[in-house]
């Protein structure tokens, strides 16, 4: 991983089908995608190939993290690539692939074009606890 890229890699324990779901389906989308336990989502998601998004992650204080992007690559149920933006960064780049692990899905999720180390470590910071909170709703969803 250099100064402009994070890579993260996770094992949810679903199949390849529901975990490529949770990033397409705003309701589910609202369950996990923030950093940490106690925030929650605001989503809005045109999931094709041009369409937008919109997460809008609430914390606790009331502060508000508005991301927005557009999609690139939607491949069922292997790739999602889609611009991210923010107000530390703009028209940076996250690509998600799905890979069958036996009955669970390997996750590696890159998010590229990181203006310093500082904005590329907050990021690192905030997709660990938004794919920390995905494994935990995703275990709930199949118990």
């Amino acid at each position: 991983m250099g100064e402009k890229q994070v890579v993260i890699k996770r094992i949810i324990k679903a199949p390849r089908g529901k975990v490529f779901n949770a990033f397409s389906d705003p309701e589910i989308m609202r369950k996990w995608f923030f950093p940490e336990e106690d925030w929650t989502a605001d989503i809005s998601n045109e999931f094709k190939i041009g369409g937008s998004y919109s997460i809008k992650m609430n914390a606790p204080n009331g502060d508000v993290y508005t991301h927005t992007g557009e999609y690139r690559v939607i491949n069922p149920p292997e790739t999602i690539v889609f611009t991210w933006n923010s107000p530390l960064v703009q028209n940076t780049l996250v690509t998600v692939t799905f890979q069958e692990a036996g009955k669970n899905t390997e996750i590696t999720l890159t998010h590229d074009l990181f203006p310093t180390k500082e904005v590329r470590d907050k990021h690192e910071h905030g997709w660990t606890g938004c794919l920390d909170n995905l494994g935990k709703i995703i275990h709930l969803r199949e118990t």
